[in-house]
C-alpha cells in the first residue's frame, strides 16, 4: 500500500469515529463553469458528453482540492464523478486536470445549453421563446430536459492557510525532507495534517499534531539532543493529540505512517527507537500545554 492509498484508509477510519464526520466538506464559497466539448454518440440513443470544469476559489485557500460532481437525473449517469483541482489560493481559478464524462440517454434525457434554461418553463412560456421550441417535442414526450447546471458540485478539500507547496519526488530524496517554511515539520508531512484536520474546529488537533510532527523529525538527527528529551516531547505531543480529539490514537497512527513514508525514514526511526534501550524519560500521562 503506498502513501496516498494508506492516507486515504486512515481518512476513512477517522471519518467512521464521527468525531471529525463531514469535516471534509469545504463550505467555502467558490463559482464553477463547465464547457461542452464534445458530444459523441454511442448508439442505442445513449451518447457522451465531455465537459471542461473551471473552478473559481472564492474565499480561503485549499490544499488538494476535488470536486465531486452528482446528478439525480433519471437517465443520466456521471462516469467520473471526482475531479482533482489541486492546491487553489483565493481569486485563483484553475481548469480540472481531466474532463467530466456524463452519459445520457437521449430516449429519457435530453442535454440543453447552459443559457437556455427550460426545465422548469411552463409551456406557454416554451412558446414564447423560439429558441426554445426545439426541444418542445422533448416536452410532449416526457423526456427529461436538462443543463449541465443542474448537476450538484461539491468541493472537498483541506484548509491551505499557510501550508507549503507539495515538494514532489524531492522531497523524498533525503532523510529529513523538505521544510521550506522552516517550521521544524516536513512538508508533505504538514500537507498530510493539513488533510486531516481541515475544519476550524480541528484547530487544536491540528495544532497538537504539528507538535508531533516536529518532535518526530528530531529523530532523524537524535545526537543533536538527548535521546531521552526527544522522547519526552514525544510523549508529550503525543498526550496532547489524545486529549484534543476522541480519536486521537488514529490521528497519531496517521503522522507515525506518513512520517515513516519510505524505507530509509522507517529504518531511522526504528533505530533510534532500538537506541532507546537502556535510557529513561519522563512519563507524559496528560497534555500539559504545547
Amino acid at each position: 500500500m503506498n502513501k496516498v492509498q494508506t492516507l486515504g484508509v486512515v481518512l476513512m477510519c477517522l471519518l467512521a469515529t464521527n468525531a471529525v464526520a463531514g469535516a471534509m466538506t469545504d463550505q467555502s464559497p467558490f463559482a464553477v463553469k463547465y464547457k461542452l466539448v464534445e458530444r459523441k454518440p454511442l448508439g442505442s440513443g445513449m451518447f457522451r458528453y465531455s465537459f471542461i470544469l473551471t473552478l473559481t476559489n472564492e474565499q480561503r485557500p485549499w490544499v488538494d482540492a476535488t470536486a465531486v460532481v452528482s446528478t439525480d437525473i433519471d437517465g443520466v449517469a456521471i462516469e467520473n464523478d471526482t475531479l482533482v483541482i489541486g492546491d487553489l489560493r483565493p481569486g485563483e481559478s484553475v481548469v480540472a486536470k481531466e474532463p467530466l464524462i456524463v452519459i445520457a440517454d437521449a430516449r429519457n434525457a435530453v442535454l440543453v445549453p447552459d443559457a437556455i434554461r427550460v426545465r422548469n418553463l411552463r409551456p406557454s412560456l416554451k412558446r414564447a421563446h423560439p429558441k426554445r421550441a426545439r426541444y418542445g417535442p422533448a416536452y410532449r414526450k416526457g423526456l427529461e430536459v436538462f443543463s449541465i447546471n443542474d448537476f450538484r458540485t461539491q468541493i472537498f478539500a483541506a484548509a491551505g492557510d499557510g501550508i507549503p507547496p507539495d515538494p514532489g519526488s524531492v522531497g523524498d530524496e533525503t532523510l529529513a525532507g523538505v521544510d521550506s517554511d522552516e517550521d521544524g515539520v516536513r512538508d508533505d508531512l504538514e500537507r498530510d495534517i493539513a488533510k486531516i484536520t481541515p475544519s476550524p474546529s480541528d484547530e487544536a488537533v491540528r495544532r497538537a499534531a504539528m507538535s508531533l510532527g516536529r518532535a518526530l523529525q528530531k529523530t532523524v538527527d537524535p545526537g543533536a539532543i538527548p535521546l531521552g528529551a526527544i522522547r519526552e516531547e514525544i510523549t508529550r505531543a503525543i498526550a496532547c493529540v489524545l486529549t484534543a480529539s476522541d480519536a486521537g490514537a488514529i490521528y497519531v497512527r496517521v503522522i507515525e505512517n506518513q512520517f515513516t513514508d519510505t524505507l530509509e525514514r522507517l529504518n531511522a526511526y526504528l533505530a533510534y527507537n532500538k537506541a532507546l534501550d537502556g535510557t529513561s524519560w519522563r512519563a507524559q500521562e496528560a497534555c500539559d500545554g504545547e
